[in-house]
């Protein structure tokens, strides 16, 4: 089978696993900035309802690009039939089946000593380039991650507000998540993570982690 042929191959077969045929796929993705809306809300804070700010003062804000009509479904099947079969470690719990931020926050129960911290801008720090090269990483096919990437990225970003978006995130972030999981459990400390949310905690202080952190 010659490259032209394994391509068109890869695309019909994602195009059968989504549930739409080849060609409205190919037209969707030529007209994507059609299929998706695009706003600024300021952020706010969950326990006070205060807006968050930064440190100058600054409101705190977030660009949501939440996708449209047919992309909206394609990207629900991307999801539930592609993603979600893939295997994240116990202590994500954001984006994934049958856990919360109520399973996120029962690990760390009864310990003294904890660490809270957010990963600043998430979604919109996640470029097309990283979300194509961790499906490599995945084993997919150049072709089919070329596609994927296509259908679940807009404006060269993951767009906050998709359905596939934090499940792309936690793939992209999974390294990231092995080299926490290695430290913690070395020292000692639970770990989870709820999108963008990093629990730490202990029976004993660790305070003197928090830089290697």
């Amino acid at each position: 089978m010659n490259s032209s042929q394994f391509k068109k191959n890869e695309f019909k077969k994602l195009c059968s696993i989504i549930g739409y045929k080849p060609l409205i796929v190919e037209q969707l993705i030529c007209k994507l900035d059609t299929y998706y809306k695009e706003w600024v809300e300021q952020k706010t804070d969950k326990k006070t309802g205060n807006f968050k700010k930064y440190k100058d003062g600054t409101i705190k804000k977030r660009v949501l690009r939440p996708s449209l009509r047919e992309l909206k479904t394609i990207q629900a099947n991307i999801k539930d039939k592609i993603l979600a079969h893939i295997k994240l470690p116990e202590c994500v719990h954001g984006g994934v089946k049958k856990r919360s931020n109520i399973s996120n926050a029962k690990p760390h129960q009864g310990n003294k000593y904890q660490f809270t911290t957010d990963l600043q801008e998430f979604y919109p720090n996640i470029n097309s380039q990283q979300v194509y090269d961790t499906l490599l990483g995945l084993k997919f096919s150049p072709h089919y991650a070329h596609w994927l990437t296509n259908l679940t990225t807009w404006k060269y970003e993951l767009p906050q507000g998709t359905p596939t978006s934090t499940q792309i995130a936690n793939l992209v972030f999974l390294e990231t998540d092995v080299k926490l999981i290695e430290l913690c459990n070395f020292h000692g400390i639970t770990y989870t993570r709820y999108v963008d949310d990093l629990t730490f905690s202990s029976p004993k202080d660790f305070c003197h982690l928090i830089n290697d952190i």
